[in-house]
């Protein structure tokens, strides 16, 4: 009784002098969290490179194993790497990872034709010790085959296909998803999917009778760009993401090349890999003469893109059908309003929120109408910016997607 009493005084002791600082809501729930039994999880992904090519879900899984790791959870990431040469890293963005060398076995496949050994019979002999897996499972020759290896050693896993598992009409799609693709995700003992539209595509893919769950992504929180005064701040729009025909970065610079002529103050920078509309983008800068207002910076490591993002005023996706773009997100949570179009995953709610421009398609004249609606408009920027923040807070916050995953976990763990 006594040593409940003082454990009882040192909580509530702790709180009020909390009160002052922080909280005291946040508080007891992250206390009531540590205090739970911890999962042991093994998160797989299929590429960790320094220029961070492959893009959202891995940015996705590195966040998601920060919260649980925060929480108490015993958290290992594995993934396959391509580009560090023989100096392959032991920490990627601030977590302990565990990299091996990947090898593209099939050519002409990009991502899909990627896998590695190693990590395959890393997996296998180490699965057994954790409690659950998570596959951020693509159609690639790395995580399928990573989910059939659990699968046959009956270990308890879940997947989460970040809107790249999808009807396909590739040749190889077809016998791939035959052998392997479809009984990984009937097996697993939850399929998460991020909205309505995914969730389609896996039962379209898989079948009926899916251990189906939604799980959206999730950003830290950042503290907001100050905004002093609007015509003063640094009137940069950007955009961050990899150089691929999807993404429609020349669209982008088309767009800008339209926008100069009435904002000629304004700059805009394209920052990401080159996935193979690089030398288009470069030709389109050169031929417009535009080098002053309009650069390409090339990759930049992750642990970089925080901060580089944080000094633009505007971000601009103009992909086609990105199911849930982490970029936005990241830019949204650091107030910065952002442009995208009608078929982004997360249009709906950037709409309804008001946290940027939703454009209906990723034409260089809508572009170019929604990011001048942003420089036009004191009043709109400000709501916009502040909007975005709230949004995140509200609906996108990376310890609301952390809590819901532990309680899976736990639930699986105990099944």
């Amino acid at each position: 009784m006594q040593g409940r009493l003082c454990t009882q005084y040192l909580l509530k002791s702790r709180i009020i002098r909390l009160i002052f600082i922080s909280d005291t809501k946040n508080y007891e729930d992250t206390f009531k969290a540590k205090m739970r039994a911890p999962v042991r999880i093994l998160h797989i992904v299929s590429l960790i490179t320094p220029t961070g090519a492959y893009g959202g879900p891995v940015r996705v899984a590195v966040g998601q194993v920060k919260s649980l790791s925060q929480l108490g959870n015993d958290v290992t990431l594995v993934a396959g790497t391509m580009g560090y040469g023989k100096n392959v890293p032991e920490t990627y963005d601030g977590i302990h990872v565990k990299l091996f060398r990947a090898r593209t076995v099939i050519p002409k496949t990009g991502f899909a034709g990627i896998t590695s050994l190693p990590l395959l019979l890393w997996v296998a002999k180490n699965a057994k010790y954790y409690d659950v897996v998570h596959i951020h499972l693509a159609r690639d020759l790395l995580t399928l085959l990573a989910a059939q290896i659990v699968r046959k050693l009956n270990i308890p896993y879940v997947v989460q296909t970040h809107g790249m598992i999808d009807p396909s009409k590739k040749i190889l799609s077809k016998p791939v998803d035959a052998l392997w693709t479809k009984s990984a995700i009937r097996d697993a003992s939850r399929v998460f999917y991020l909205n309505a539209r995914e969730k389609q595509f896996i039962i379209d893919v898989a079948g009926q009778n899916l251990r189906l769950q939604e799980l959206r992504n999730g950003v830290a929180l950042s503290s907001p760009t100050p905004l002093t005064n609007f015509d003063e701040i640094n009137k940069e729009v950007m955009f961050l993401s990899r150089l691929d025909a999807q993404k429609r970065a020349l669209n982008f610079v088309e767009m800008a090349i339209r926008l100069n002529s009435k904002f000629p103050q304004v700059s805009f920078t394209l920052v990401g890999p080159d996935e193979g509309e690089g030398p288009k983008i470069q030709r389109s800068i050169n031929a417009a003469r535009a080098q002053e207002y309009i650069k390409w910076e090339g990759p930049l490591a992750p642990e970089l893109t925080h901060a580089r993002m944080a000094s633009s005023s505007i971000f601009v996706l103009p992909s086609f059908r990105d199911a849930f773009p982490m970029s936005v997100l990241e830019a949204m949570a650091l107030s910065i309003p952002v442009v995208v179009t009608r078929s982004c995953g997360l249009s709906e709610e950037i709409a309804n929120s008001g946290s940027g421009i939703v454009v209906e398609d990723d034409s260089v004249e809508s572009l170019a109408v929604g990011v001048a609606k942003l420089l036009s408009s004191r009043e709109t920027y400000v709501q916009a910016s502040r909007r975005a923040m709230d949004t995140i807070r509200d609906k996108f916050s990376l310890d609301s997607v952390s809590e819901k995953l532990y309680m899976i976990y736990d639930q699986i763990k105990r099944e």
